[in-house]
């Protein structure tokens, strides 16, 4: 009976190690060789750097695609707003010209006070005579010109629309190749060229 004790102890002590030793020895990576799979990642350097090359090179394509996308949405947003801004300055503009092409200054007056509504028609008044002035200088200039065959220069301002603004244009009065009126001997000197 001695016996059959000590074996069934050992049964029951071996029956328990084993267990441990199998719970341990599944707990761990289990390592197989594969020679196939080996041969597979030494003989793929290669491919696995022209894949990383291609991958680069897309990662760069589709980068400096989303660069030009953005560049060209700039570029849309910036017309757009300067479309938007000549637009409402072709609105202020149309405001400030009335329908019979003058320009209106403050709705003609509406919302000023009276200072400034007399401050306003005093400079208008100031700028009619100024003009009036001028007009009747250069006709002075003109007609002392006229009596002695001196040449008249007359300045033209730039506008917008005008193509020959800003020139000078200087005139004399005379017949081309004929004495002038009025010289008494008609010679080559009293001839205006």
């Amino acid at each position: 009976a001695a016996g059959a004790s000590a074996t069934l102890i050992h049964t029951i002590a071996s029956g328990a190690m084993a267990w441990k030793r199998k719970a341990k020895a599944s707990d761990g990576p289990v390592l197989s060789f594969d020679a196939a799979a080996r041969f597979k990642w030494l003989t793929g350097f290669q491919k696995r750097k022209k894949e990383r090359k291609r991958r680069g090179a897309r990662e760069v394509m589709e980068a400096e695609r989303n660069d030009r996308i953005s560049v060209q949405r700039e570029i849309r947003e910036d017309a757009k707003r300067r479309w938007r801004e000549l637009q409402w300055h072709e609105k202020r503009i149309d405001k400030m010209i009335g329908d019979d092409g003058r320009l209106r200054l403050d709705d003609d007056g509406e919302g000023m006070s009276k200072r400034k509504k007399r401050r306003r028609e005093a400079l208008l008044e100031k700028a009619k005579q100024e003009k009036a002035k001028a007009e009747q200088l250069v006709a002075l200039e003109a007609a002392a010109a006229v009596e002695k065959h001196t040449p008249v220069t007359v300045a033209f301002g730039v506008e917008d629309d005008d193509p020959f603004g800003g020139c000078e244009v200087t005139t004399t009065v005379g017949s081309v190749g004929g004495p002038t009126p009025g010289a008494a001997d008609g010679g080559a000197a009293a001839r205006s060229w």
